[in-house]
């Protein structure tokens, strides 16, 4: 009766010890090699004075601060690649302007991933060019999308000001947009005011003004 614990010490171990193929898949800095590299000493030297408990115990931290640290670097390569889709896609709309990145990195946060947070106004007005726009934008301001031939808005947007949708093919609103002040739309678009008055209804958006 007394080896079934052990037995099922051994199991766990052979389990919890980190295979080299995982450790592998992390590009890891010398400062990190050096911190798990400690955790792992003191498993193997648990484990070879018989403190099978002791060294499951640092195996385990072992995996979870790898884990950790491969999140970490995949959040931060989701970020990279996120901020360079961004600005791509500004550049596609504003072909002129030399300024995009700069003006990106002065007034964009991505470190809430997926959510890009814009920190000012955006207008992207009479830009037959923008079809499309990138998912999971707040933006601190008014967006005015006037006389843009964009047909649809992207899924998960917050508008913090007015959503200028003067002038273009929108006829409805994503179920989970957010618009703290009015949405502007043409009055002859009545199914978009059905469907802003359906947002209204249900808290999404503040109000509408037609013109």
């Amino acid at each position: 009766m007394k080896e079934k614990p052990k037995q099922s010490l051994e199991n766990q171990l052979q389990m919890a010890r980190p295979r080299r193929s995982e450790v592998k898949r992390v590009p890891l800095t010398p400062e990190e090699k050096a911190f798990l590299g400690e955790i792992m000493d003191k498993a193997v030297a648990a484990e070879k004075a018989g403190k099978l408990a002791e060294a499951l115990g640092y195996y385990t931290d072992y995996k979870n601060e790898l884990n950790k640290i491969k999140e970490e670097k995949e959040q931060i390569e989701k970020i990279k690649n996120t901020r360079q889709k961004f600005i791509e896609w500004l550049s596609s709309i504003f072909i002129e302007d030399t300024n995009i990145e700069s003006w990106t990195d002065a007034n964009v946060d991505f470190s809430k991933y997926p959510k890009i947070i814009v920190d000012s106004p955006i207008k992207i007005e009479h830009k037959k060019n923008c079809t499309e726009m990138p998912e999971n934008l707040e933006i601190d301001g008014e967006f005015s999308l006037k006389g843009t031939s964009l047909g649809d808005l992207p899924n998960n947007l917050h508008v913090r000001g007015n959503l200028n949708l003067l002038d273009t093919d929108i006829v409805v609103l994503p179920d989970d947009i957010r618009v703290d002040c009015k949405v502007i739309s043409n009055a002859s678009k009545t199914k978009l005011r059905e469907s802003v008055l359906k947002a209204i209804n249900e808290g999404r958006v503040k109000g509408l003004e037609e013109q």
